[in-house]
C-alpha cells in the first residue's frame, strides 16, 4: 500500500527532522566538551555543560530548549506520516514529544544544579522531568513492538529488542556507576560515558525508524 502524496511529504520531514535533532544532539556534546575545558566527557553526565559553574552554560540550556523544538516537531511529523493509522505508532510519537518536553526542554529551563553537593530546586526539577523523558524514550521500541510484530516483521520485531536490552543495560550501568561504591569504582570512571552510549543507542533507534516511515509510504 502506497501512502498518499500528504503522508510521504510528512514521513520525509520527520526523517529531515530526526536527523537535525539527533545528530544535532550528538555532535554537540564534543563541541561543548571542546568549550569547556575542565569538563570531562568520560567522567562527568551531560548534565554538567549546562549546570551552574559550567563557564557555557547559558549556551548548552538555550541549545537544548532549541533541539526539544526540533525533537517536538519531528514527533509531530512521525505521527502525521501514518497513513496506516496505527495506534502504536500514534503513540510512539507522542512519546517522542513527552521525550522533547522532559529531556530537552525541561533541562535547558531547569539546569542540574548542586549547591553545597545537594540538588537545588531546579535540579531536582531537573531530574524528575528527564526521567520522565527517558522512560518514554525507553518504551517507544516496546511500543513499536506492536506495530512490528514478529509475525509480521520479525527482523525488524528482533532489532527493536536489541535496542531495548542494550539501552536498558546502558541505564543501568550509568545509575549503578552514580553510585559511590569502592567496588564500582571502575565503573564509575565510565559514568559519562554510559550516558552517551544511552543516547545514541535510542538515537540510531529514531533514525531508523524514520528511515522506515519512508521506505514504508513509497511502496506500492
Amino acid at each position: 500500500m502506497m501512502a498518499g502524496k500528504r503522508y510521504i511529504r510528512w514521513s520525509y520531514l520527520a526523517l529531515l527532522t530526526c536527523l537535525v535533532a539527533t545528530v544535532g544532539d550528538l555532535a554537540s556534546l564534543a563541541v561543548f566538551a571542546r568549550l569547556y575545558p575542565a569538563y570531562n566527557p568520560r567522567l562527568q553526565p551531560i548534565s554538567a555543560l549546562g549546570a551552574s559553574g559550567s563557564p557555557i552554560a547559558l549556551y548548552v540550556s538555550g541549545w537544548w530548549v532549541l533541539l526539544g523544538l526540533v525533537f517536538l516537531l519531528f514527533s509531530y511529523a512521525y505521527g502525521k506520516s501514518n497513513f496506516l493509522h496505527h495506534p502504536a505508532q500514534k503513540i510512539s510519537a507522542w512519546l517522542i514529544g513527552v521525550y522533547a518536553i522532559g529531556e530537552e526542554v525541561g533541562s535547558g529551563l531547569f539546569p542540574g544544579n548542586h549547591l553545597a553537593g545537594h540538588l537545588t530546586l531546579t535540579g531536582i526539577i531537573h531530574n524528575v522531568i528527564g526521567g520522565i523523558g527517558v522512560i518514554a524514550l525507553v518504551a517507544i521500541p516496546f511500543v513499536l513492538m506492536r506495530k512490528y510484530s514478529r509475525a509480521g516483521d520479525a527482523a525488524f520485531n528482533r532489532f527493536l529488542l536489541l535496542i531495548s536490552v542494550t539501552g536498558i543495560l546502558f541505564f543501568m550501568l550509568f545509575s549503578i556507576s552514580r553510585l559511590a561504591l569502592p567496588e564500582m569504582h571502575f565503573l564509575r570512571l565510565w559514568h559519562g560515558l554510559w550516558q552517551r552510549f544511552f543516547i545514541a543507542n535510542y538515537y540510531i533507534m529514531l533514525v531508523v525508524i524514520a528511515v522506515k516511515q519512508v521506505l514504508e509510504s513509497k511502496v506500492k
